[in-house]
């Protein structure tokens, strides 16, 4: 399965999941995709890995638990939600590699 496709298979179900019935089974599933990317994956990714998770645990709970923006359904933070962004930030990038270069001027010139 394409990385793309097990990001929001795992985002969309992961969420669905945490919602309706429980947060633990996503949070193992969410760290176990996590780390069989980071193990299989080369150095510069895994550096990729650990400077969003580095820079995106802190922010999360800044914001959730000092500026109360947010608040979780559980109380803290879930476990699945920094790998969740790392998640987020590679569909990202692979997603923006696959978008043909004059696209983004069209789209911007279409809502102006």
């Amino acid at each position: 399965m394409r990385r793309e496709a097990l990001y929001v298979l795992t985002i969309a179900i992961g969420l669905l999941i945490s919602a309706k019935y429980a947060q633990w089974p996503v949070d193992i599933w969410c760290i176990g995709v996590f780390s069989y990317i980071y193990w299989k994956t080369d150095r510069k990714e895994r550096i990729e890995m650990i400077a969003v998770l580095a820079f995106a645990t802190p922010m999360e709970l800044f914001f959730s638990e000092v500026w109360l923006i947010y608040e979780y359904q559980r109380g803290l933070m879930p476990l699945f939600v920094p790998v969740g962004h790392y998640f987020l930030f590679d569909l990202g990038r692979r997603v923006a590699k696959q978008i043909p270069e004059r696209s983004p001027m069209i789209l911007i010139l279409i809502l102006v």
